[in-house]
């Protein structure tokens, strides 16, 4: 079930950055474009991180050792989220509302996948 939702919020994060990556570089030229793939990778990056550090887990750890273990690996997204952007912003100068509307936007993903046919992953 967690690899399906990830596996389709990771499509979804995708899809959004390809069409905001064509969106900016349109309107505002080719290093727009960058910025946007790179908000959009680090979203993805960041799902995968997740999907991967609870995936990882054994059969036979309670729903305490779970949830400790989701909380670590929250907490180490967040310090993740920004390392990458802040490398981002200072290797891409001048593209941070590209990066950072993109990067909001595949986050939506998330919101998307929630308000979708959920019935097949019973």
């Amino acid at each position: 079930m967690l690899k399906q939702a990830a596996a389709r919020i990771t499509r979804l994060q995708l899809i959004i950055t390809a069409t905001l990556c064509v969106i900016w570089g349109l309107f505002e030229g080719p290093m727009a474009a960058v910025g946007a793939a790179a908000g959009g990778a680090i979203a993805a990056l960041l799902t995968l991180y997740m999907a991967v550090k609870l995936l990882v887990r054994s059969a036979d750890d309670t729903a305490e050792g779970f949830f400790s273990a989701m909380m670590r690996a929250e907490i180490a997204k967040f310090a993740l989220t920004g390392i990458l952007v802040t490398a981002a912003v200072v290797a891409l100068p001048g593209q941070a509302a590209a990066l950072a509307t993109t990067l909001a936007a595949a986050l939506s993903a998330y919101l998307l996948a929630l308000l979708g046919n959920n019935d097949r992953y019973d």
